[in-house]
């Protein structure tokens, strides 16, 4: 990796050495942390030896020159994830994602690039652990991206409601069939992501409550990039990012990091229930069941939120009256939820617990570090914040929202004993560190 000398004088350093620095933020599918994620680093600098090196950053995407930048990061979902994907029935698109591959392996490997790539980043250079990944995330974003052979990651992720129905087939072509039983487990890591709770803030925008943070453990302190952390473990925030598992690492990889023991489904304060989608058809029936209920309780001359079942009575304003039927089937419809827990309450498996979750080594003449996880950002002080099931009486008592709406949150953050709203996102970011 070559950096650009300047001669620049300090009365602390006898020259400067900047380290050019490529965000991807992606084009087409840019990514939301990209700019938080440059502040952070952005003409950072420190001294060594009479010399100062400072990090430049640049925003950048899949058109740019790799070549260009000492470093490149990327930090979650972008659009290396699908315009890296191998298309053998599609020729021609098959060849340009090929060289869209080829192009960031020679920036590494040739031209000695460093490379980061944490969460969806990390998906992209390692081949998936298993020969026929189950899941369709797994299988195009994640095993069709892979340009090293030797690396291996596990991710146990796919999208809500299609891996429900869906599933990879590996007979005749490479493609999704339909599942002969249905399994809403199989959203895995993505749980954390698509559960997560929602504020609305502005058209087309909002804000997130969702992964689940981890301290990492075990760290290689004798490395280079851990050796001046303190305590052993390493606070992080996760999402959709898996692990690469200890028995596939070859001999020139470097494990920084692992996940404990107790995170995700093993750790009681983090574990996420499974929840099943309704097919459009069990949803309008049971909206309907719903409203024939009311007609036979003759709940339609209600005069008094008083009067209305308690738990659609927390949707209304306190002491209300004169209910009008229009809104009273409107708030009964609205909150007929597609969603609904499994009964045996199943908890969302990720199997990642005590695997590596960083790794370092070098590719041809650049080096490179994958990461599950996120460095730690968006996170609460409390480092004890738990996720509460929504559906828990508790949460609809105090927030009076029925809480089965995936646009809302299939789950919900609380901190010690207090509620953390969509509204501490907005007014108090006092509560969060960034």
């Amino acid at each position: 990796m070559a950096f650009l000398i300047i001669p620049i004088m300090t009365s602390d350093a006898q020259e400067t050495k900047i380290i050019s620095i490529g965000i991807n933020g992606g084009d087409e599918y840019p990514y939301s942390v990209t700019e938080r994620i440059e502040r952070a680093i952005d003409n950072y600098s420190w001294v060594v030896n009479n010399t100062e090196y400072i990090f430049y950053t640049t925003i950048m995407n899949i058109t740019c020159d790799y070549s260009l930048f000492d470093v490149q990061i990327i930090d979650g979902v972008t659009d290396e994830l699908v315009k890296f994907i191998r298309h053998p029935l599609r020729p021609i698109l098959n060849f340009k994602n090929f060289l869209n591959r080829k192009k960031l392996d020679d920036a590494i490997s040739k031209d000695g690039c460093g490379f980061i790539g944490r969460c969806a980043g990390g998906w992209l250079p390692p081949e998936y652990d298993e020969p026929e990944p189950g899941g369709i995330v797994e299988y195009y974003l994640i095993d069709q991206n892979a340009f090293l052979e030797d690396i291996k990651t596990h991710v146990k992720i796919d999208f809500s409601i299609l891996s429900q129905f869906f599933k990879m087939k590996y007979w005749l072509f490479n493609r999704p069939q339909p599942r002969l039983i249905e399994n809403p487990g199989a959203i895995g890591l993505g749980a954390y992501s698509e559960y997560g709770s929602h504020y609305k803030y502005a058209i087309n925008k909002t804000k997130n409550i969702h992964g689940y943070f981890v301290d990492l453990v075990n760290l290689d302190t004798t490395h280079a990039i851990l050796k001046d952390y303190d305590g052993g473990t390493l606070y992080t925030l996760s999402m959709g990012g898996g692990c690469f598992p200890d028995k596939d690492l070859p001999s020139y990889v470097t494990a920084l990091a692992y996940y404990p023991d107790e995170c995700t489904n093993t750790n009681p304060k983090q574990d996420v229930a499974v929840w099943e989608c309704r097919p459009v058809t069990t949803f309008l029936a049971q909206s309907f069941k719903e409203l024939i209920q009311f007609v036979k309780d003759n709940i339609i001359s209600i005069l008094s939120v008083d009067d209305i079942p308690y738990k659609y009575r927390v949707l209304f304003e306190e002491n209300e009256d004169a209910i009008d039927i229009n809104k009273l089937i409107s708030t009964v419809t609205s909150n007929t939820s597609w969603w609904y827990k499994k009964q045996n309450n199943e908890k969302i498996e990720t199997e990642i617990q005590n695997m590596p979750a960083i790794i370092a080594f070098q590719h041809g003449n650049g080096r490179v570090v994958l990461s599950g996880p996120h460095i730690a950002n968006n996170i609460t002080t409390d480092k004890n914040a738990e996720i509460i099931d929504m559906y828990n009486p508790g949460f609809l008592k105090n927030s009076g929202k029925l809480g089965v709406n995936i646009s809302e949150g299939l789950y919900h953050w609380k901190s010690g004993d207090s509620w953390l709203d969509y509204s501490d996102l907005v007014y108090n970011e006092d509560l969060y560190w960034y």
